[in-house]
């Protein structure tokens, strides 16, 4: 799938604290490889599901240190779906970049509670399917080059 097949659906309405929302702002972050630190609470909370393991991290400084190791190269979204919740988002995602050369991609979920009087994130859960290689990508038929 090409940037210009880019499936987006999203019912979210950005926060009336700023221009976007935190969870625009997250996902500005994660595309571009940017910090995340500022964009949680202090005291937040990560629980994350990744291939074969199960963690958690608490501190937006925890949290933005390992973000910055899955986020570490600019990348784009072949696929974006965002639902709100009663106090957050659900946000999936195809995330793909190039690091060495080569094709990557991986697929996301995240259940987001936002703490809307701070506009931060206050528990990201996630879901990764794993980091997906070029030739991963072949195999499953959805190397886009």
């Amino acid at each position: 799938m090409t940037s210009a097949e880019l499936t987006t659906t999203s019912t979210t309405k950005p926060s009336s604290t700023g221009d976007a929302g935190v969870v625009d702002r997250l996902l500005t972050a994660i595309r571009t490889g940017g910090p995340v630190a500022e964009l949680y609470r202090g005291d937040a909370h990560l629980d994350a599901t990744v291939p074969n393991w199960r963690f958690s991290v608490d501190g937006a400084a925890a949290i933005s240190n390992e973000y910055g190791r899955w986020f570490a190269h600019p990348g784009r979204f072949s696929e974006l779906r965002r639902t709100p919740t009663a106090d957050g988002e659900v946000v999936e995602y195809t995330l793909r970049w190039t690091e060495d050369g080569t094709p990557h991609a991986a697929h996301h979920v995240h259940v987001l509670t936002v703490d809307a009087a701070r506009d931060r994130i206050a528990t990201d859960r996630v879901w990764c399917g794993g980091r997906w290689d070029s030739a991963l990508l072949a195999q499953m038929g959805q190397a886009d080059g």
